[in-house]
């Protein structure tokens, strides 16, 4: 068939729940890497399926990177002018309107890696347009613990990385979750 067709069988996710026209539910590697078969169909259980693939995959890829951004961008990054390049590219990236993520992702994703029209393409696609605000929201929330809680754990005998994932990040957490919330609405809108 065509070039979208030759994608689902080169690309997978493993098994994804699929729901054909008669509502039964299969697995197979179309429902993440195909076309949505049902357009005019608003209430189709697929695409509330899909929409919550598309999230969780996008989650799944931007919040470990994020996170690990904040704390070496807060914890371990020297204040040079390497570092305020690199806040300043995430301040500027925070800022790029969605369309130009989304034509990124067509160039990218879509044609560069041919991954096609699919969910794997659009939640890379989502990450991308979703970091920033997860490394600023975390590194803001990193900060916000106070600095007694990482001294306390440096004279018990901590090493800077038990510091940071015993004392901080704990402390950090509610912070931390906040933007995962408000990332997983992008979609819906």
């Amino acid at each position: 068939g065509d070039r979208a067709e030759g994608a689902d069988s080169s690309i997978g996710i493993g098994g994804m729940a699929e729901f054909d026209r008669a509502g039964d539910e299969r697995i197979g590697q179309r429902m993440a890497v195909g076309r949505p078969r049902h357009r005019k169909r608003s209430a189709d259980p697929v695409e509330l399926v899909r929409t919550v693939l598309l999230v969780l995959v996008a989650l799944l890829a931007s919040v470990p990177l994020g996170v690990a951004a904040a704390i070496y961008l807060s914890e371990y990054a020297p204040d040079n002018w390497f570092t305020r390049a690199i806040n300043l590219a995430i301040i500027n990236l925070a800022g790029v309107p969605s369309i130009v993520h989304a034509l990124f992702g067509v160039g990218a994703f879509v044609i560069f890696f041919r991954f096609g029209t699919s969910i794997l393409a659009a939640s890379l696609t989502l990450a991308i347009m979703v970091l920033p605000t997860i490394i600023r929201t975390s590194e803001e929330a990193i900060r916000a613990v106070p600095r007694s809680y990482r001294e306390v754990a440096v004279s018990l005998g901590g090493t800077r990385l038990q510091t940071v994932l015993r004392a901080v990040l704990p402390n950090a957490l509610p912070g931390i979750v906040t933007p995962f919330c408000s990332c997983s609405a992008v979609p819906l809108f």
